[in-house]
């Protein structure tokens, strides 16, 4: 699998959610483009704050 960052994520953004919790896998997804970053199990309060969060 190839992975390309993305320079530009305003035009559809992405949270991840994942049962993953290293750190490194969080800045990975951000450092590919990712908007957001969510555990598992998903809080509804935190993913409504992370969809709310998008610029």
């Amino acid at each position: 699998m190839t992975r390309t960052p993305v320079t530009d994520n305003s035009s559809f953004p992405v949270i991840v959610l994942t049962a993953d919790i290293q750190d490194t896998v969080q800045q990975e997804c951000m450092a590919l483009g990712a908007f957001g970053f969510l555990n598992k199990p998903l809080r509804p309060d935190a993913a409504l704050a992370a969809a709310e969060a998008r610029p």
